[in-house]
């Protein structure tokens, strides 16, 4: 199945109910800690699209709307930093798509703020389209890349990510480099980052 048809399936799925993107495995890349943080953006994106459908007040969705971008830029920083130190090929256009992104974020949110755009049900179709078709097909190809260079995919200890959010782990069969040894690890609340050796 493509990724415009899973994408297809995921709308189909959930056109009538408060539920934006049902997250499931076939939305996953094989990289735990990063699958993680796309889950986050699908819940925040999934509770903008619920306040949207019980008339929140606009304050309210700006609220969600600043968590998502800053969410999103925290991500595509630990997603560029573990490019970046595996010296993935396609970096440079991984980093074009994520700074197109924010840019287009950031103004949808200007106009938002400026009483312009609402944050309405285009807005929120944009944002899941971009959100599962970057990872389908931009992220997929570059896990790809990250697990043959020996990246493991399931964390050997639980990042804070982990320790948050994952009810379980699966142990490692391989002794393969693991993210945590890449010690990447954002707050929640915010972004923050460390490298430990």
């Amino acid at each position: 199945m493509t990724a415009k048809d899973k994408l297809k399936k995921n709308s189909k799925k959930n056109s009538n109910d408060s539920i934006l993107i049902d997250w499931s495995d076939d939305w996953s890349i094989g990289i735990q800690e990063i699958d993680e943080q796309h889950k986050i953006l699908v819940n925040i994106l999934n509770e903008l699209h619920q306040a949207i459908l019980s008339k929140s007040c606009s304050e309210s969705l700006n609220d969600i709307l600043n968590r998502l971008l800053d969410y999103t830029k925290t991500h595509f920083v630990v997603e560029e930093s573990i490019l970046r130190i595996m010296n993935y090929p396609g970096y440079k256009e991984h980093k074009k798509q994520h700074d197109h992104m924010i840019d287009e974020m950031k103004a949808l949110q200007n106009k938002v703020l400026i009483g312009k755009k609402s944050i309405g049900f285009e807005l929120i179709h944009f944002l899941k389209r971009w959100l599962l078709n970057h990872i389908q097909v931009s992220d997929r190809v570059h896990a790809e890349y990250l697990l043959s260079q020996g990246v493991r995919s399931n964390w050997k200890k639980k990042s804070m990510f982990g320790k948050l959010l994952s009810r379980s782990t699966t142990k490692p069969k391989s002794k393969n480099m693991d993210i945590d040894s890449l010690a990447i690890t954002p707050a929640i609340t915010k972004p923050h980052y460390s490298l430990l050796g």
